[in-house]
C-alpha cells in the first residue's frame, strides 16, 4: 500500500498540464528564443496568435505554452505559392481529376502522345520491328515482309509530318518513297493488311496538298490493328493520325482518337495512360458538345477502375452514366453502361444481378 500511495503521488495532472514545463531547461530555451525573435518579428506574431488560440479553446485546462516549445515553421517561400482560385477549392479531394481550369482548351497530340524524336526512328517505330523478328524467327517469311512493309510505311509518313522545307529534304524523301513502294510491289496482294499499306502510301500528298485522305487511311489501319491484337502498332498509327492534324487538333477529332488511344493503353493495361487519354476525350467531348462521346469516355475510366480491382468505385460511376444516359434518351449509350455494370457485378459475384 506505500508503493501505491508514493506511486499514485509521483504522477499528478499538474505534471501533464505544464508543470514540467516551468524548469530550467526550458526557460533557458525560452530566453534563447526571445534573443533570436529580434530576427524574426512575422514568424513569433504568428506563433504567438497560434498559442493565444490553443489556450482559449481549452480554457483554463491548459497553460500557454512557451514559444520555445512550438512547432517552428520555416518561411514560406512565396515565390513558390499559387492560390487555388476559389470556385475550385475542392479539387484537390475530387475523385476525377480537371483538364484544364480557365481559359481555352488547347488539344495537342502530345496529350496523348508525348513529344516527337525525330532522331529515334527505329525506336519510334518500334512494335513493328519486334513482330518482324518474332516472325522471321518463326521461319514465315511473308508475315515478316508484311511487318517490315508496315516499319517503312510508318517511318515514311512520319518523315513527311516532320518535314522541313528544303529541296535536299524533299529529295531524300521522294527517294524514301521509292524504296517502300518497291517493298510493297512484293507484298501478296490478297493479305489485307497489304491493301492498308498500299492505301496509306496512295494517300500520301504531293506538294501542299491537305493530310485528310492520309488521315482516313491511317485510321482505318489503326483499328485494323486493334482487330489483330496488335495494340502496340496500333497506337503507333493512331500517333501519326493524330500528329496529321498539326499542333491544334479540332476538338471532336481529338475526342474520337483520344477515346481509341484509351482503349488501346487499357488493353495493354497501362492504367494511367488509358485515365489520362479518357480523361482528354471527356474534355475536348465536352468542348465539342458530344454528349455520347463524354459518356463513353466515363465508361472508360470506369473500366479503368474496374481492370484495377476498384470495384464499387467502377460501379459508383457506370450507375452514373445509367441514369444520364437515361435521362438524355441516349440508348445506345445506356445498353453499353448496362453492359458494363453487370461485368462489375460478375466480378463482384453478383451471378443474379449480372444477368439481369
Amino acid at each position: 500500500m506505500q508503493n501505491s500511495a508514493h506511486a499514485g503521488s509521483a504522477v499528478r495532472p499538474r505534471d501533464f498540464t505544464g508543470g514540467a514545463l516551468d524548469g530550467h531547461p526550458v526557460r533557458e530555451a525560452a530566453k534563447a528564443r526571445e534573443c533570436n525573435s529580434q530576427h524574426e518579428p512575422d514568424e513569433n506574431q504568428g506563433q504567438g496568435q497560434l498559442g493565444k488560440g490553443g489556450a482559449a479553446s481549452h480554457g483554463g485546462t491548459v497553460r500557454r505554452w512557451p514559444r520555445a516549445m512550438g512547432t517552428q515553421f520555416l518561411p514560406l517561400p512565396a515565390e513558390n505559392c499559387v492560390p487555388l482560385p476559389p470556385d475550385h477549392l475542392r479539387a484537390i479531394l475530387a475523385s476525377t481529376l480537371a483538364t484544364h481550369i480557365g481559359g481555352p482548351a488547347l488539344f495537342t497530340p502530345q496529350q496523348l502522345f508525348g513529344e516527337v524524336q525525330p532522331s529515334a526512328d527505329v525506336l519510334t517505330h518500334a512494335p513493328f520491328l519486334e513482330r518482324a523478328r518474332a516472325e522471321h524467327e518463326s521461319e514465315r517469311a511473308v508475315p515478316a515482309r508484311l511487318a517490315v512493309g508496315a516499319y517503312l510505311v510508318s517511318r515514311l509518313v512520319g518523315r513527311l509530318l516532320l518535314l522541313e522545307e528544303g529541296s535536299v529534304a524533299q529529295d531524300g524523301l521522294l527517294w524514301q518513297f521509292d524504296a517502300v513502294r518497291r517493298h510493297l510491289r512484293d507484298l501478296p496482294h490478297d493479305a489485307p493488311e497489304t491493301a492498308h499499306l498500299h492505301g496509306i502510301a496512295d494517300a500520301i500528298p504531293s506538294g501542299g496538298q491537305s493530310f485528310a485522305s492520309l488521315r482516313l487511311s491511317l485510321m482505318a489501319y489503326a483499328y485494323f490493328l486493334e482487330h489483330e491484337g496488335r495494340l502496340d502498332e496500333a497506337l503507333e498509327v493512331l500517333a501519326l493520325a493524330v500528329r496529321s492534324h498539326g499542333s491544334d487538333v479540332p476538338q471532336a477529332d481529338f475526342a474520337a482518337s483520344a477515346l481509341l488511344a484509351g482503349r488501346l493503353n487499357r488493353l495493354l493495361a497501362r492504367w494511367n495512360e488509358a485515365t489520362s487519354c479518357y480523361l482528354s476525350a471527356e474534355a475536348a467531348a465536352d468542348g465539342a458538345g458530344d454528349r455520347v462521346l463524354a459518356l463513353r469516355a466515363r465508361l472508360g475510366r470506369a473500366a479503368v477502375l474496374r481492370g484495377q480491382g476498384n470495384l464499387p468505385l467502377a460501379r459508383a460511376t457506370v450507375e452514373v452514366v445509367i441514369e444520364t444516359a437515361r435521362a438524355a434518351e441516349l440508348r445506345d449509350v445506356q445498353a453499353m453502361a448496362l453492359t458494363d455494370l453487370g461485368a462489375v457485378h460478375a466480378l463482384q459475384g453478383r451471378q443474379v444481378e449480372a444477368v439481369q
